[in-house]
């Protein structure tokens, strides 16, 4: 993207979007910080990497953090965790590896199942289901599963974030 978009703006925004859906509330006030290193040495001023604490009106609490740098011997393109402790129990997911891992003698790499598998030549998985789900609220006239409101609260949360990395504040929502 050569600093054409901020990572809270290009990558943030899901995960600020999935720990609202996860809280099951709204966000009342977030403190971030970003690096600036790696990505700026080559001439694009956007961020390497972006921590965010946000708090939620039901007392919720979540950590976001995004990166546009994986190490190059690194075995994917993209490492995506979540975990989610409540007071009855934790779920962990790890979309990295799904069970299955693939070596030959210059790599090790993990072969997503989730998002775009290739299945008898074809791409399957998360995004066509994505796809398919908004060409069909077109074609029949439905509501989304996703709001408008979802979308622009994902977005507040995104502008808070880089806000509070601008101002080493918090920034209440």
């Amino acid at each position: 993207l050569k600093g054409r978009c901020s990572l809270p703006l290009f990558l943030g925004v899901h995960h600020y979007d999935y720990a609202r859906w996860v809280a099951g509330s709204e966000p009342v006030r977030v403190y971030a910080e970003s690096q600036f290193n790696v990505l700026k040495e080559k001439g694009y001023d956007v961020e390497d990497s972006t921590i965010a604490f946000f708090t939620f009106a039901n007392g919720a609490l979540a950590v976001c953090e995004t990166g546009w740098i994986l190490p190059a011997g690194h075995p994917s393109r993209s490492d995506q965790r979540a975990w989610v402790q409540g007071t009855e129990g934790r779920l962990e997911i790890e979309l990295l590896n799904q069970g299955i891992m693939v070596t030959d003698d210059s790599a090790t790499a993990y072969t997503g199942t989730v998002f775009m598998p290739r299945v008898r030549g074809e791409i399957r998985g998360a995004f066509v289901s994505e796809v398919q789900h908004f060409l069909e609220c077109i074609r029949e006239q439905k509501e989304p599963l996703i709001t408008a409101n979802d979308a622009l609260m994902a977005l507040k949360m995104a502008e808070a974030v880089t806000e509070s990395a601008r101002t080493h504040k918090i920034v209440e929502m």
